[in-house]
Parts: structure tokens; C-alpha cells; sequence
């Protein structure tokens, strides 16, 4: 039988749960043929088929992937139904279930001769609550309430409800002492004190038997000493990991992780990594802050009593052409400015009216902040004498003073 065959033998199994075909389960499957995990045989099946469609009236299954290896077909399935009749003696609660299994199937002479299946029996009786759900929702409570009482409310008293004496924090905080004892002066000396504003929030918990890890965000503001770093009455916002080992409605021990490093740097303990993106602005307001400044009128004087000075327009030639600019100003645009000033570049390469560090220079450009550039440039490059014409040219023009029609290069 061809690969093709084989599969569509199997799923004309489909014809007797989605249609009701009974028929077909005795078609298909061997008088011999034995579900070696359940003991079911043909007339098995067939009962249990037409059982699950009384309970199950509109019982659908699929088959969601399927491969075959030589005489085998292996098959995941899914099956949806709605419970409106009796199951395993429990009355109808019309409640939607969704059930996967796997089936393996043995392909002799068109017939299937043996099997091997299995189904989320559970999972489909949690659904229908038919049976409790395991313990993992009470876990989670758990540990719901430790944030909402604990953490949130300011209840430490919560703390010897469900923390035992030997609770274990394998990951301590920096400062906090062994079992719950420790963990309530931590709490109450330390982390409260310092962030009184506190607020915890469970973004995502995921468990599994008597584990429990949650993703979390804490915000608070500094106001009290914190890991040495006093109140510096900034906002934070950190993310947080635990993974939470409670058993009988206590915790066992616990691991933590927090983003400390985000925490520090939002405290102004470190410096941000990585550093954020700059802007033309933000690295203007940088060289404002690193280079002085000077306005119109006293370059002006500065131009008549200091023959040394040099004025450099660091715009583009086609834009002081255009425009104008100071007359004495030489036009050496920001990008030539990098080559030009530097004293480790080829000789050919610089200007030589830039070979003395110490002389004094006046960056500007149109209105300020190319020119602030400039002169946060030269100022890294070691000149020593650096200063930033306030407004740039146009601040020139609105003093009233007079203009050159083109620097000088």
C-alpha cells in the first residue's frame, strides 16, 4: 500500500466519531485488532464511539498531523464537542471540551491489525470539572496574596501566615537575613523605607506542580537609603523574576531576580548601558554645556582687540555664500573641521591656521547649534581657548552689525 493509502484507511476512522458510521469501524480494523494501551477492541470501540456521541452530539474529530514509516501511521488528533448527555455518570453540563491525543496504528493486508493511543483523559475531565484542577491555582493565590498583602499593603503580619520559621530565600537580596524573620526586616527596614510609594504588579505567572514562576514590574519612588545610595526622590521602574516553591498554601523557598542593574541606573548610581541614541539637539545642548558662549557684541570687540582670533563658520560654502557671514570668518564646514584640526592626521591634510591649540576661536554657524558642534569638537581635540557665538550669524544680523558677503577658506 502506498504511503497516501495507508493514511486515508486511517482517517476513514473519522466517518464513524464525526458521522456516526459505525459500520466503518469493522471495515477498517482487523476482527484480531487490539489497542494494546486500552484494551479495546472493535466491538469496543464501536461502543465507546456511539457512547461519546450521546454525550457529545456534535463531536468533531480532527486529524492534525499525520506520518507514516512503513507499516505504522502515526496520527495527532484533536476532538471538540459540547457535553449534552451523560459521561462516565455524570449529568450533562453543557460545557465546550477540546481533547488531544496520538494515535500509532499497525497497516496489514488494508486493515488496521493493532494500535497504540492515548488521549488527555484528564484534561478533558478538568474541563467539564468533572474532577478538581491540580493544586497549581491555589499555588498562584499563593502568591497572589503575598503581592496584594505583603508587598502592596504593607502587611508584614501576612508574612508568618505563609512563610514557615525555615522558609529559604536561595537568592537573598543584598541585606537580608536567613527565613521569614529576615525577609519581614528586609521588607520593613530596607525596601519599604526606601520606596514608601511602593507598587508591585504580576505581569504573567506560569507554574507547574508545586512551582510557581511570575514576571513582575515594581514601581516605587527613592526617598529612603537604598543599597548605600541615598534618597534621591527619582521614580523607578524595575522587572523582577521569582520562582516560588509553596507547598500546602506556605512557601518553601524562593528564588529572586531582579534587574538591578536597570535599578542602579535609574538612581544615577551607573551610568546607561547601553548609552541612549543621541540627537542633533541633545549633542548641541551637550557642547553648550561643555564650551562657553559668547554673544554678538562682545565678539565684536573681542575682533577689534585680538588680531589672533579666528572666527570659523563650520556651514557649508553654498550656505554662507547665500547668506553671508562675519566678516574676518574663515569657512571651514564641520565635516572638513574633523580632518583640518586634527594634529594627528597627515600634514597636507590640515589647516594651518589650526596648528596652535592655544589660540582662541569662535565657532558659530546660522543659528547656533552647528556651531556649538564645532566647538564642542575642537574643544575634544584639545584646543584650549574655544568659545561659542550665542545665536550664531543671526544673532549677528539682529545686533545690527555689519556682514561679509563670503568667508574666507
Amino acid at each position: 500500500m502506498s504511503t497516501q493509502t495507508i493514511k486515508e484507511l486511517v482517517r476513514r476512522e473519522l466517518l464513524a466519531w464525526n458521522e456516526g458510521r459505525i459500520e466503518v469501524i469493522d471495515e477498517i480494523f482487523a476482527p484480531t485488532y487490539v489497542n494494546h494501551f486500552t484494551g479495546e477492541t472493535p466491538a469496543a470501540l464501536k461502543q465507546k464511539i456511539a457512547a461519546v456521541r450521546v454525550a457529545f452530539p456534535d463531536v468533531q474529530v480532527a486529524i492534525d498531523d499525520q506520518m507514516v514509516e512503513g507499516d505504522r501511521v502515526v496520527s495527532r488528533w484533536t476532538a471538540r464537542g459540547t457535553q449534552e448527555g451523560d459521561f462516565m455518570g455524570a449529568p450533562a453540563t453543557h460545557k465546550r471540551m477540546e481533547q488531544t491525543g496520538i494515535s500509532i496504528m499497525r497497516v496489514q493486508e488494508s486493515k488496521i491489525v493493532e494500535g497504540w493511543s492515548r488521549a488527555d483523559d484528564l484534561g478533558l475531565l478538568q474541563q467539564l470539572v468533572l474532577i478538581p484542577a491540580t493544586s497549581i491555582h491555589e499555588n498562584k493565590a499563593v502568591i497572589r496574596r503575598f503581592v496584594k498583602e505583603v508587598l502592596n499593603d504593607k502587611n508584614l503580619a501576612v508574612i508568618d501566615e505563609i512563610c514557615p520559621p525555615d522558609y529559604v530565600e536561595l537568592d537573598p537580596l543584598p541585606g537580608q537575613g536567613p527565613g521569614a524573620a529576615g525577609l519581614k526586616q528586609f521588607l520593613a527596614d530596607s525596601f519599604f523605607s526606601a520606596f514608601p510609594d511602593l507598587a508591585w504588579v504580576n505581569e504573567e505567572m506560569v507554574a507547574e506542580g508545586e512551582y510557581v514562576m511570575a514576571r513582575s514590574t515594581w514601581t516605587g519612588t527613592h526617598r529612603g537609603e537604598f543599597l548605600g545610595i541615598p534618597p534621591t526622590h527619582r521614580t523607578v521602574k524595575v522587572a523582577a523574576w521569582t520562582i516560588d516553591h509553596v507547598v500546602d498554601g506556605k512557601f518553601v523557598d524562593s528564588r529572586i531576580m531582579v534587574d538591578a542593574l536597570g535599578l542602579l541606573q535609574q538612581l544615577g548610581a551607573l551610568t546607561p548601558w547601553p548609552p541612549p541614541a543621541k540627537t542633533f539637539q541633545g549633542m548641541a545642548d551637550e557642547a553648550y554645556r561643555a564650551v562657553p558662549t559668547l554673544k554678538a557684541a562682545d565678539l565684536q570687540r573681542r575682533l577689534e582687540k585680538e588680531p589672533a582670533l579666528l572666527v570659523i563658520d563650520v556651514r557649508d560654502a553654498a550656505e554662507v555664500a547665500q547668506t553671508g557671514t562675519i566678516p574676518g570668518a574663515i569657512n571651514l564646514s564641520y565635516g572638513a573641521l574633523t580632518y583640518l584640526a586634527d594634529h594627528q592626521a597627515p600634514e597636507d591634510w590640515r589647516d594651518p591656521r589650526l596648528a596652535d591649540h592655544a589660540r582662541p576661536i569662535v565657532t558659530t554657524c546660522g543659528l547656533g547649534p552647528l556651531g556649538a558642534l564645532g566647538g564642542k569638537l575642537l574643544h575634544d581635540m584639545g584646543f584650549t581657548d574655544v568659545q561659542i557665538l550665542e545665536g550664531g550669524v543671526q544673532a549677528w544680523i539682529d545686533a545690527g552689525l555689519p556682514m561679509a558677503k563670503n568667508g574666507a577658506r
